[in-house]
């Protein structure tokens, strides 16, 4: 493996550092201020940046989690200290830096708590929420060891002494009621598998594991951290293939996860369904069912669907959970079989039965009071409620969650916000919507990170966009990170929408450096595509075609039949948006249709059949397939479809001088969407009405 490139001292990081000297200067009674990021070399480097812009020492000291007095230690040096947490889960550390922190307010010191992982933030918060609350700020000098975990390099004789060390290290602290140090212990084991790991220890790592964090079995962790290559994963399998068949289904779980997301050896997924099939136990316990049908969900969405089996394996999981008592362990089951079901009806072209399943999915997740259950299927609730031609009580579901006092704040995402605005314009509610968001925005205290992109989403909503520029604005600086990166999104879409189409053509190519470099393929495809949109909307049609055909060469890096169906249909729709000409655009969407016709995604096939309706042409070709379109929508009990379609004939029939064929079909779809409400439909069923009469 290639040494780890050393990360650049960037401008973020010297206004991190600013920010740092600025608020350590303002406090002559002292500050705690905390500092996010691995990289100890910035570490270093900030520090050193500090000591020359305040002219005084600041000391570094490393933190040991078995520290008996730290507070007693941090304050022991003169001048500013830097106290360095341990990259690993401390909770008594920080039990103790909670309960002491009175000491450093005494003292009048100013103190930099320096956190070397992301994921220990949520720790400080859940352990030492007292200390969390003290802080006067938080700087994140963030680069890319934060988002990408890497295998240490260990051989020979370093290995044997680390792994003998990480053996001791765990039989100190097995019979502890540390969970989450046991299962650090475990997952850096882990790392050695299959060379330094027997397997009469891989047995014992079983049986802490069980110990450790029952369910995820200590080892999830490092199949999912495991991104620096396929070979470690592989070798979790081995270290793990005598460890009974509930540990490895539970961690091929995982693994069906993290190869999806990651896209690397995604053949890998398809090939290990056979495989957990095989190895079901003759007693199904619920976490080897979910397991299964999280594989087979990968596979529907890889274009390879399961329906039948994914079904039957449903049926296995109510039934091996039938027999809990009732209880959060049961509702949660429940949700996730329910929640798995609907995305694979959803994707079979089943709105109806993907409708039932979610509604199912959401009464478990409040039985079990998982609030998270209910924030990730409200969008598509209300999506689905909206396409069966009831947008009302979607727009109702979206509100119910921005006004419920019970429902956390940091759940509400931009896309729920965007969503609801859509249903707000279509039923004629956007007073509604406005009331509910400024009720939210009232009780939501973050506008950091991810629930900072929901409320700049909602500022904007709310008519206050200088407001949610300057949040979006903020959170770019930040640096690289899925906030930053889906920040720099949201300020290209509001480029757009306002005409500045310079300015969001530089957005969208900011974009890509951060995508390019760990997103998954639908995203990289997703940048590209927004790029090449924004390019042709500002007239640079060669940029644009550029543009689009390295989305093109994106998608091409994976295997036709492993291709992601939502990437087809953006580009075939990019490809019809940039043709002038029909032909080449109609040519396109229906590449894009023999594709998903051939992975049975009725519900993709559908959207491309109204694609290909809607062309503004004259062809016979045209009459098929708008046919097509109609029996499919009917079939599936799609109203708003049936009108689009309908809409889409009158047109057609206009065009080719069959005037008396116009005015049945536009009144069939004006039946529907005056009852639906459907703004852009209204505006289509007007236009055809005028230029009706413009020939009559």
């Amino acid at each position: 493996m290639a040494e780890p490139v050393v990360p650049r001292f960037e401008a973020v990081h010297e206004d991190g550092v600013r920010r740092l000297a600025r608020a350590l200067r303002s406090s002559p009674r002292g500050s705690l201020l905390m500092v996010v990021g691995r990289s100890a070399a910035l570490r270093e480097d900030a520090r050193m940046r500090l000591e020359a812009s305040l002219g005084e020492p600041v000391v570094e000291l490393l933190l040991d989690p078995a520290e008996p007095a730290p507070w007693e230690r941090i304050l022991a040096p003169e001048g500013i200290v830097q106290a360095v947490m341990p990259p690993v889960p401390a909770p008594e550390l920080l039990r103790k830096l909670n309960v002491g922190r009175e000491a450093r307010v005494q003292a009048r010191r100013s103190v930099l708590l320096w956190v070397p992982a992301l994921d220990l933030v949520d720790g400080l918060r859940e352990h030492a929420p007292d200390l969390w609350a003290h802080r006067r700020d938080v700087i994140w000098m963030l680069s890319a060891e934060d988002f990408a975990v890497r295998v240490p390099p260990f051989s020979g004789e370093t290995e044997a002494a680390e792994v003998k060390r990480l053996w001791t290290r765990l039989a100190e602290v097995d019979g502890q009621r540390d969970p989450q140090t046991r299962a650090a212990i475990v997952r850096n084991l882990l790392l050695h598998a299959g060379r330094a790991v027997s397997p009469d220890q891989a047995q014992r790592l079983v049986d802490v594991a069980f110990r450790s964090e029952p369910g995820w079995l200590g080892v999830s962790w490092f199949v999912i951290g495991a991104l620096g290559g396929i070979a470690q994963v592989e070798q979790a399998h081995v270290l793990l293939s005598a460890s009974g068949p509930e540990l490895e289904w539970h961690t091929r779980g995982y693994v069906q996860v993290v190869l999806d997301q990651h896209r690397r050896a995604l053949r890998d997924v398809v090939d290990l369904v056979p495989a957990l099939e095989s190895g079901l136990p003759a007693r199904p316990v619920p976490s080897n069912l979910a397991a299964l049908l999280q594989a087979r969900r990968t596979r529907a969405f890889t274009g390879l669907s399961l329906p039948g089996p994914a079904r039957k394996t449903l049926a296995e999981f109510q039934d091996a959970l039938s027999s809990l008592p009732p209880g959060s362990t049961k509702a949660g089951g429940l949700f996730r079989a329910f929640e798995q079901s609907a995305a694979i009806a959803s994707l079979e072209g089943r709105p109806l039965d993907a409708l039932r399943d979610l509604g199912e999915a959401r009464a478990n997740a409040a039985a079990g009071g998982i609030a998270q259950g209910r924030a990730v299927t409200s969008v598509p609730f209300a999506r689905l409620l909206a396409r069966l031609g009831q947008p009302q009580l979607g727009l109702d579901t979206l509100l119910a969650d921005l006004t419920d006092p019970e429902h956390p704040t940091w759940l509400v995402t931009p896309e729920l916000l965007h969503t609801a605005h859509d249903l707000a314009v279509r039923v004629d509610r956007l007073a509604d919507l406005r009331a509910a968001t400024q009720a939210w925005l009232d009780r939501t205290p973050s506008r950091r990170g991810l629930p900072g992109l929901a409320v700049a989403s909602a500022l904007r909503l709310m008519e206050q966009a200088a407001e949610a520029d300057a949040l979006l604005l903020d959170l770019v600086e930040q640096g690289p990170g899925l906030p930053a990166t889906r920040a720099l999104e949201l300020l290209c879409d509001a480029a757009v929408d306002v005409g500045d189409l310079e300015r969001a053509a530089q957005l969208a190519l900011g974009t890509l450096p951060w995508i390019l470099g760990w997103a998954g393929t639908i995203w990289k495809v997703e940048a590209h595509l927004r790029l090449a949109r924004v390019r042709r909307l500002a007239g640079h049609p060669a940029s644009a075609a550029a543009s689009l055909e390295r989305a093109r060469q994106v998608l091409a890096l994976d295997p036709v039949d492993l291709q992601p169906a939502d990437s087809w249909l953006a580009l075939a729709r990019e490809q019809r948006d940039q043709s002038e000409d029909p032909t080449p655009a109609g040519r396109a969407l229906r590449e894009a249709l023999a594709q998903v016709r051939a992975r049975g995604l009725r519900t993709h096939e559908l959207e491309l059949l109204l694609d290909l309706a809607e062309l503004p042409t004259s062809d016979e070709s045209r009459q098929a397939e708008a046919t097509e379109a109609l029996t499919l929508a009917t079939e599936l009990g799609l109203p708003l479809d049936q009108a689009r379609v309908r809409l889409a004939l009158a047109d057609l029939a206009l065009r080719q001088g069959r005037v008396s064929s116009v005015q049945s079909p536009l009144e069939q779809a004006n039946w529907w969407i005056q009852r639906i409400g459907d703004a852009a439909s209204r505006l289509r069923c007007h236009d055809l009405r005028t230029r009706l009469a413009g020939v009559t």
